[in-house]
C-alpha cells in the first residue's frame, strides 16, 4: 500500500479514528472507501469521538446550514475529546479556504482525497459498517453550472468511473449479501465513459444483479436530472428487473422563468409530467421524490405558485425542500430581488405540507399490498418504493423480507411480515 499522503503520514498503525459524514450519498460512499483505506493502514475505527485520536470529517458545503453544522461538529468533537486531531475533507475546505485557520483544523483537499479513494478502490469493498444499504459512486463533479450551485467550484468538472470497475464493485457487495445498492453520483446526467451513458450503465448493472443475485440484492438509482427522462430512460426502466420502482428528481423549480435564472433551461416541467404519467405502465406503484429550492432570487408569488401547482399533479411520496441559500462565488449570490429569509422558510414549509398530503393519498393506495422491506433494524426498514416501514413484530436485521401493508401512519407504513419470526 502506498504511503498515506499528508496530513495522515504521521499517524501510526493502531491510531483510533472516528469518521463523521455530512451531506450527500456520494460523501457516504467516499467515507466508506476511506474506512477501507484506514483499515489497510492498521488504524482502529471507533464509534465515539471520546475514544479517538483522530477525527476525519467528510464535509458538505451545498448550503450555509451545512457549513454551520460543520462548525458545530468541530466544537462537539473537541468537547468530547480535548486534544483530538481533526482533519476536514470534502467540499467545505474548497468552498472556504479560510476554514483551516477559522476552525483550527487540518485539511485534506479534494485532489488529495481522490488519491486516497483511488488507493481504497484497490481494496475489496466492504459491507457498510453501520448501514444495511450500500452506495456505489459512479461519477464525480458537474458540468451544468447552475447559478446557485457551489459544487462545480468544490468538485470540479464531471469525471466518470469505468463501467467494468463499477460492475466489479457491485458484484463484490452482492456476494457479501448487501440487500440494496444505490448507484449514486454528483450528477448522473454527466455519466459518460467510453461510449457508455448512464442508462447503458443501469442496464448493464441491472442485468448482472438480476441474473446472478435475483431476490438477494436490489438496485436503487441516485438523483436524476429531469433532462434524463427521455425515451431511452423509459425503455431501460421497462426492461430492468432489479431496479427499485423509485425515482428522485432534481427539479429545483417548476417555473420556466425561475429555471432560466437558475441556469436550468435544459428541461421543461411538462416533460416530467408526461414521463411520470407513462411510468405507471411500467411501475403500477412507485416512489417519487424531488429536490426544490424555495425563494430563489426574484421568485414572484406566481412563479412559486407554479411549483406548488406542479407538485399537486405528481404522485409524490416525499420532497427535499430547501430555502434558498446564498453560496459565495456563485452567480445567484449577486442576483437582484433577494427574498427575505422568513419568506423563504414559509414557502418551503408550505410545499412540505402540500407533499405530505399527497404522500398520504399515495400511501393509502398501498394498503393491503405486498412490499419488499430491507431491514435496517429488527423493526424498521425501507420498501422498494423508498417508503419507511415499521414491522408489526421483529425480524432479523440486515436482510430483505416480504411484508403486507396493514396500516398507514403519518411518517411510515406499518407492515406485517409474511413469514413469522422463527424466534
Amino acid at each position: 500500500m502506498t504511503a498515506a499522503p499528508s496530513p495522515f503520514a504521521r499517524f501510526p498503525a493502531g491510531t483510533r479514528v472516528f469518521f463523521c459524514t455530512q451531506g450527500c450519498r456520494v460523501n457516504q460512499y467516499e467515507t466508506e472507501a476511506l474506512r477501507a483505506w484506514a483499515a489497510s493502514l492498521g488504524w482502529e475505527e471507533v464509534d465515539a469521538a471520546a475514544a479517538a485520536d483522530l477525527a476525519i470529517i467528510n464535509s458538505c458545503a451545498v448550503t450555509e446550514a451545512a457549513m454551520r453544522d460543520l462548525r458545530r461538529m468541530v466544537r462537539a468533537l473537541r468537547e468530547a475529546r480535548p486534544g483530538i486531531r481533526i482533519v476536514v475533507t470534502g467540499c467545505a475546505p474548497e468552498a472556504d479556504p479560510r476554514l483551516r485557520d477559522c476552525l483550527t483544523v487540518e485539511v485534506l483537499p479534494q485532489a488529495a482525497k481522490r488519491q486516497l479513494l483511488a488507493l481504497a478502490r484497490t481494496q475489496i469493498p466492504r459491507r457498510p459498517r453501520h448501514r444495511t444499504r450500500a452506495v456505489v459512486g459512479i461519477q464525480d463533479g458537474c458540468n451544468t453550472r447552475c447559478t446557485y450551485c457551489i459544487i462545480p467550484i468544490t468538485r470540479g468538472p464531471a469525471q466518470s468511473r469505468p463501467p467494468q470497475e463499477i460492475l466489479a464493485e457491485v458484484e463484490v457487495l452482492c456476494r457479501q449479501g448487501v440487500p440494496e445498492i444505490t448507484l449514486s453520483a454528483i450528477s448522473t446526467r454527466w455519466y459518460a465513459c467510453g461510449g457508455t451513458d448512464f442508462w447503458d450503465l443501469v442496464a448493464m448493472v441491472d442485468r448482472m444483479v438480476a441474473t446472478r443475485y435475483a431476490g438477494q440484492t436490489r438496485l436503487r438509482l441516485g438523483s436524476l436530472d429531469p433532462v434524463q427522462l427521455d425515451a431511452k430512460a423509459a425503455a431501460t426502466l421497462a426492461q430492468c428487473q432489479a431496479v427499485c420502482p423509485h425515482l428522485h428528481l432534481s427539479l429545483q423549480s417548476a417555473s420556466p422563468s425561475v429555471l432560466a435564472r437558475m441556469g436550468r433551461s435544459h428541461y421543461h416541467p411538462d416533460t416530467i409530467l408526461r414521463f411520470v404519467e407513462s411510468l405507471a405502465a411500467v411501475w403500477p406503484v412507485f416512489g417519487l421524490g424531488m429536490d426544490v429550492i424555495a425563494g430563489f432570487p426574484g421568485e414572484t408569488e406566481d412563479e412559486w405558485q407554479a411549483t406548488l401547482d406542479f407538485a399537486r399533479q405528481l404522485p409524490l411520496t416525499y420532497a427535499h425542500v430547501f430555502p434558498y441559500s446564498e453560496r459565495p462565488g456563485t452567480v445567484a449570490a449577486h442576483l437582484p430581488g433577494a427574498i427575505p429569509r422568513p419568506e423563504r422558510r414559509r414557502r418551503a414549509q408550505a410545499l412540505r405540507e402540500c407533499v405530505r398530503h399527497i404522500q398520504r393519498r399515495v400511501w393509502a393506495a398501498m394498503q393491503g399490498r405486498t412490499v419488499q422491506v430491507v431491514l435496517e433494524t429488527a423493526t424498521q426498514g425501507r420498501a422498494e418504493t423508498y417508503a419507511p416501514c415499521r414491522l408489526t413484530h421483529p425480524m432479523p436485521a440486515g436482510g430483505m423480507v416480504r411484508a403486507t401493508v396493514v396500516a398507514i401512519s403519518a411518517d411510515h407504513l406499518v407492515v406485517r411480515p409474511t413469514v413469522e419470526n422463527p424466534s
